[in-house]
């Protein structure tokens, strides 16, 4: 988790990795996690072959080692 700095007393945090800036908690819509087909790192703009991994399916971790996985946080101003 090296990409994301907190920052509880000014109520901020900090993305090193992919959209970079200082962003307020303030001005946080919604965020959820995203998973992306690993066949695909590296060979497209990031997350944009997205997968849906089911949390009922029972075999959730050999799924997972097909992935790599972001968080996606949408902003007041709609980035």
């Amino acid at each position: 988790m090296n990409s994301l700095i907190f920052d509880e007393k000014k109520k901020e945090f900090t993305i090193l990795d992919g959209s970079l800036g200082k962003y307020s908690f303030l001005d946080v819509v919604s965020s959820q996690i995203v998973y992306e087909d690993a066949k695909y790192k590296d060979k497209s703009p990031m997350f944009s072959h997205r997968i849906l991994v089911s949390t009922l399916n029972h075999s959730i971790f050999i799924e997972m080692k097909k992935v790599y996985v972001g968080i996606e946080i949408q902003l007041l101003n709609g980035n």
